[in-house]
């Protein structure tokens, strides 16, 4: 019933990682090689169109959605997502000897796959970049976006130096890219800044998903002394902000003016939020109990 959009900020990995430098090996010569599989980051490309199509339905009270702002949300999630993945792909190949206690057998497996499909992956990752540039550059009001989306490939250096914001960067990232720049295409201004309750609502939920997402991660964060809310702070305290932070936006939204006019639209969605609130929540739990 609900559309998880988990995958949105990282992946979950919670594989035991290895001790031994010859299973490595072993594991990377047997691991099969895909040339079938999906563009890294395209697989998102459904989940922001959810977004675009619920917060734009909303605010305009019709679907606006056309093929170009169809398109534009796949290619933002290959080329934010897609270059992460692709860093993290290459970090993998340059050290997965010397670390080589670091990797799980879900994360040996893909960045094999994405490094075996280099060509392929860096084809659209380009592709994606050029047809953003083509949508935004005829349109003034849309380059600070163009701005914001070049910024990311510098993303991973941002979170191992500001950690503990990573939520709220990502949170206002999505929140541009699936609400505000798809409103600026179509109407050419920045009126809908004057409606919080229309954007506020995906900002905190971004915000609050992250943040859970990163307690699975808390190990591996620590290693890398990356200083996430969850390693500052515990776990503890980062499911008590995250879950307030998806209440929030539950509230919020429920207080558009347009929430009536698109009721069953706007309840699916309070739905998906409440929904993501205990899915996250399990899945925390089970982490806990595996620590």
């Amino acid at each position: 019933m609900f559309t998880n959009f988990n995958f949105i900020t990282k992946p979950i990995l919670t594989t035991p990682i290895f001790k031994s430098r010859t299973i490595i090996n072993n594991l990377i010569m047997c691991t099969p090689k895909n040339n079938n599989y999906d563009s890294i980051g395209s697989n998102i490309g459904i989940p922001l169109n959810i977004l675009q199509y619920i917060y734009t339905t909303t605010y305009f009270g019709k679907n606006v959605v056309n093929v170009e702002l169809f398109l534009l949300q796949f290619a933002i999630g290959i080329f934010t997502y897609g270059t992460d993945r692709m860093y993290d792909a290459l970090d993998y190949n340059n050290t997965k000897l010397e670390n080589y206690n670091k990797y799980s057998i879900e994360k040996i497996n893909y960045y094999e796959n994405v490094l075996y499909n280099y060509k392929y992956n860096i084809f659209f990752i380009f592709g994606s970049y050029i047809y953003i540039l083509y949508l935004l550059l005829p349109h003034i009001n849309t380059y600070p976006f163009i701005i914001a989306l070049t910024s990311t490939l510098d993303y991973r250096n941002f979170k191992k130096k500001f950690g503990t914001i990573k939520p709220l960067y990502i949170g206002l990232f999505w929140t541009l890219g699936c609400v505000i720049l798809p409103y600026v295409l179509v109407s050419d201004d920045y009126n809908i800044l004057g409606d919080p309750t229309i954007y506020l609502p995906l900002f905190f939920f971004m915000f609050g998903s992250s943040n859970l997402l990163d307690i699975k991660d808390i190990d591996e964060d620590r290693i890398e002394n990356i200083n996430t809310i969850p390693v500052i702070c515990g776990e503890t305290a980062a499911i008590a902000i995250s879950h307030c932070a998806l209440l929030i936006a539950m509230i919020i939204f429920f207080q558009n003016e347009n929430f009536d006019n698109n009721y069953y639209l706007s309840a699916l969605y309070e739905l998906q939020i409440l929904g993501s609130f205990f899915i996250n929540y399990k899945s925390t739990a089970n982490i806990n109990d595996e620590l």
